[in-house]
Order: structure tokens, then sequence, then C-alpha cells
């Protein structure tokens, strides 16, 4: 029995959203829902496009009963890059990496900047050359198309591009064909070309399409966009020359003058195209012209081609090969075909090989594809740590019983040792406060010899006339009143109290109290040798200019004329000198 699926497919255009689902049974298509719907976007307002794409998916979904699920997308070729390339005759390892050159020297982007992918469209001719078809997108437009799909609930399969998912459902529909055939695609921004021959494609876009048509109208009424629009669906038709009649619509017989006048435009674009096609690809001329996009169902598009182009000109019919499923509308469905195409070559994509399998693959879907591969891999890794974890436990507690056993082993000799823990904790007491006692002698005999270096430097800055009476270490008064550690406890023989006196536990400032006299008695003049001695004490070692001061008063005489000045100076330790013992 062939193994029956579903897949979801959604066509972004320009100016309108297509959703459709089909039922996928042994590589045979039927359609179970399609639905059409217009984003309502004036042309010249891109910024509003992501919020209208949004939310024309949730409603085509909520309107045709779409489930949530994986979806293949296809976004309009008027944004997509398509070129064809010559390859040189080189290894099949070699061939992405030419590609790869090719696509820096064709794309007119940095590389960097889009998405691309390739193909090869043909064999190998007698010189060994092959030809590629490269595509490339800006990856933040992708990024865009794209977000708005998932906003709306589906799961990105494939990206695909509009002029090659309708060439897909072209060969799924009508095989290869027997001669040169034509598929024009009419719609809002761009007219594409697919030139088919044999099993050979060629894509070439015209910026000749609906949008022209309206914006035409638009400025030959004096009518915005959206009434022009409408004007064209409501009045719009090819006028087929002089030798018919007008309409009694006056405004209808305008519009459909202006619209042959843009067709007239296409028309020249064609003629220009095949001949390229004929020239630069050496193909040959198209036999047929197939029909299809919104713009083809103006009245008399047909006949105003078949007439030009001098060719048989049909409508493209996407479900000629597609079965419909119950329920539907067959004469809704038919009205609808023209949007239907690349919906139904996006669909042959899961049927199985395609001709042309190009995906666009934006970096943030990419990261959420490669986690989704990784996920099996970190499951199975987690089972496997859940059961090694599981082996672990069963160890440790084996290893848990035999360590309880050895537990209760020692606790049986810690027991029988426990009567010798307070004679041990005694001795430790009285071996500490030993050692406290010695480390404060070996303190206070370090700073003996600090105390006499000091008096040295100070002794060796002290100007000619200066004599010092009194030097007074200064303390920290806020930290007054620290006793000796207490004595261990009464226990053995160092039971005795050993508490020592109430004393300052540091020194902060030096207090310097002296007489000095100069020749040049002047009050300036001595203040200025006293702060020249400050300034000594400053660059000795122990000092620090700041919090120091000076203070000097005369002895005899007059503030002007001293004979000798009675001064106080007071210098900052640098570093406090603690005296506790």
């Amino acid at each position: 029995m062939a193994a029956v699926s579903r897949v979801i497919t959604l066509d972004i255009g320009t100016c309108t959203a297509k959703l459709a689902e089909f039922q996928v049974t042994g590589g045979q298509l039927m359609l179970l829902r399609l639905g059409v719907r217009e984003l309502g976007l004036d042309p010249n307002k891109e910024e509003n496009r992501f919020p209208s794409v949004a939310d024309a998916v949730r409603q085509l979904m909520a309107e045709t009963g779409t489930k949530p699920g994986i979806a293949n997308i296809s976004v309009s070729g008027q944004s997509v890059f398509i070129r064809y390339v010559k390859l040189p005759p080189v290894d099949a390892a070699q061939v992405k990496e030419v590609i790869g050159f090719e696509a820096q020297q064709n794309v007119p982007f940095p590389i960097h900047e889009v998405v691309w992918d390739y193909q090869l469209t043909a064999g190998r001719t007698a010189t060994g050359e092959c030809e590629a078809i490269i595509v490339a997108m800006k990856a933040d437009l992708l990024e865009t198309e794209n977000r708005a799909a998932e906003t709306a609930g589906l799961r990105t399969k494939v990206i695909d591009v509009s002029p090659l998912a309708l060439y897909n459902a072209f060969r799924y529909n009508y095989g290869i064909p027997a001669e040169t055939t034509l598929l024009i695609d009419m719609g809002a921004r761009t007219t594409n070309l697919l030139f088919v021959e044999g099993g050979h494609l060629y894509t070439r876009g015209i910026p000749i399409a609906g949008n022209m048509l309206s914006q035409n109208i638009g400025n030959e009424l004096q009518e915005p966009f959206a009434a022009a629009e409408t004007l064209k669906k409501g009045k719009g038709f090819v006028h087929l020359g002089g030798a018919y009649a007008d309409p009694d619509d006056r405004d209808a017989a305008r519009i459909s003058k202006l619209i042959r006048s843009t067709f007239t435009r296409l028309h020249n674009e064609l003629n220009r195209s095949i001949s390229f096609y004929r020239s630069q690809q050496g193909g040959s001329a198209p036999k047929r012209i197939l029909l299809t996009g919104g713009t083809s169902q103006l009245p008399y598009v047909d006949v105003f081609l078949g007439e030009k182009l001098n060719l048989p000109v049909e409508f493209f019919n996407p479900f000629r090969n597609v079965a419909m499923g119950p329920g539907l509308d067959v004469d809704v469905i038919a009205g609808q075909s023209c949007f239907a195409g690349e919906l139904v070559g996006l669909a042959a994509r899961d049927t199985g090989a395609c001709p042309i399998e190009i995906t666009l693959t934006p970096p943030e879907l990419k990261e959420k594809q490669a986690k989704s591969r990784k996920q099996p891999s970190l499951y199975a890794a987690l089972v496997a740590i859940a059961a090694l974890a599981a082996l672990f436990s069963l160890a440790n507690l084996q290893e848990a019983a035999i360590a309880n056993k050895m537990a209760d082993s020692i606790q049986g000799k810690a027991d029988g040792l426990q009567q010798f823990n307070t004679e041990v904790q005694v001795a430790a007491k009285e071996s500490d406060y030993a050692k406290r006692q010695y480390d404060a002698v070996a303190k206070l005999v370090a700073q003996r010899d600090d105390w006499l270096e000091m008096l040295e430097d100070i002794n060796r800055v002290i100007p000619e006339g200066m004599w010092i009476t009194v030097l007074e270490p200064k303390y920290n008064a806020s930290a007054l009143g620290v006793a000796l550690p207490p004595a261990p406890p009464a226990s053995g023989p160092a039971s005795t109290n050993r508490s020592g006196p109430q004393l300052p536990p540091e020194v902060t400032t030096l207090e310097i109290q002296g007489l000095y006299h100069s020749h040049k008695d002047t009050y300036s003049h001595n203040q200025e040798i006293l702060n020249e001695f400050l300034n000594r004490l400053g660059a000795l070692k122990w000092f620090s200019r700041e919090n120091s001061k000076v203070d000097l008063a005369p002895v005899q005489g007059s503030a002007e004329q001293p004979y000798a000045i009675e001064f106080k100076v007071i210098v900052a330790l640098k570093k406090p000198i603690d005296i506790k013992p």
C-alpha cells in the first residue's frame, strides 16, 4: 500500500498570498484545500509588508481550515536574482568550488549578504561543459518572508522561488514538451517568462505587470492606487484596436486603451526576450504560449497576445494531473487556478524527484534545522546518561553499605579515645597562649629598633638653631581600653592570671615640641624654617605630610622681633605603630 502524507504549500507573492493543502499518495497529488488572499499593500509602502503577510496567512489558514504544520514556501521572483552560467570542464568534485566562484562574480550583492543555491540543469556537452542555474536572494528579505509564515504557525521545510516552483508544476502536469513552450506568468510587479524546450529551462523577468497597469490608470484618472486597482479589476480589459467599438462606459473605454498601451510595451519586450533566447541561449522560437498569473485574467489578454505573436495561446492548467479532494467546488477552484501554479510545484517537491530542487534556507531557519537534526542524538545521549547514572547509583549503594560497616568500626575506636580529648584541648589552649605571648615580645623588640632608627632620622633633619624639648607619641583615642588576651582556663601551670594594664593600641601621630632661634629675627622667616622642617620630616619613610601641622609662638619680645620661637609640630605616621602586646 502506497504511503500517504499531507503537505502544506504557501506562495507569498508581491500582492497576494496563496495557501493550499495536498495529499500525496504514491507520487500523486490530491488537492484538499485552496485559498487566495490579497495583501492589500500599496506598492510604495513596503514597510507594512511583514504584518500584512503574517495576517493574510493566518486568515487563509482559518478560512481553509488548515492546521499549523510543516510547509513548503515560495517567494516572489521579483526579489530573486537568477543567473545561468556555463561551467568549464572540471571534475565533479570541483563543481561546487567553481560555482561558488561564479556566484561571487554574478550575484550583484556581497555574497555574505545573500542566501544562494544552485543546480546543474543539463548534461555535459561534447566539450565537457555543463550549465548551472544560480539563485540568490538578500538574506534579510528572505528572513522576513519566512518569519511571517512561521508567525502564522507554519514550520518551514523548503523555500523555493516562484518561477522555479511554476516550472516544476508545468513539468508535473505537462511533462517534457515536444515543442518549445513559452509560459508567461503575469504577476503584480513582474511578468516572468519561462522558456521550456525539452528538459531545458530559461527564465527572464520583465518589469511590466499588474501594478504598472493600476499606476497608469491612477495617473490618468487622478485616483489613488487602491481605487485604480478596483477600477482595473471592475472595468479593465485589453482594447482590441480600432476595428472594435468602444464600450458605452467612458471610464471603461479610457482604461481599456491605457491597458492596451501597456500591453503593447509588454509585447515589444516579449519579442526582444524571444530574440535573446534564440541568439544568446541557442534556443528555438516558441510554438505555443501558456498564460498564468493574476493579470492574465484581464479580458482579451489571450486574444491580444495571440494576434501580436501569431502563436496559439492557452491558459496554464496547474490541476491537469491533480485530483480534486472531496467537498471542493470545482468552479471556484477553476477560477483560482491562475494563482495555483506555484502551489502545485511546491507540492510536487514531496512526490519524488523534481526537475529543479532549489532551496533557499535563511540563516535563522538553518540554525533551527541543525538543532532539530541534533535532537535525536541528544535524546539518545540523555538516555545513555540516565542509564549510566542508574548504574553509578547501584554501585554507590553497594559502596555505601561497605562504608557504613567501616564507619561503625571506626566509631567504636573513636569512643575509646574520647577520654583523651579534654586533656588535648587544655594543652592546645596553653600552647596557643604561649605563642601569642612570644609574638607580642618579638614585635616589641622589633619596634625598639624602629624607634631608635626613627629618632636618628629626626635628629638628622633638624635645622641649625633648633632644639627639641618634647617628643611624644599620640594614640588612636577611639581604640583605648584594649586589654591583653585573657589567660587560659585554670588548669596546670598556666592558671596564673597574666592580664596586663590597659594600653592604647597604636601610635598614629608624633608630637614634637621645642625652641628655635635664628639671626633673622622675623616671624615669617621662622615660619618658613619650621615649614621646611615639617617637609623634611614628611620626606622620611616614617611620616606623611598630610594631616601634619606646625604651631609656633614667640617666647620673648614681639611677634615681629622674637628672641626665640616655641614651636609644636604634629606629624602623621604613614603606618600606625601597633603597640599592643
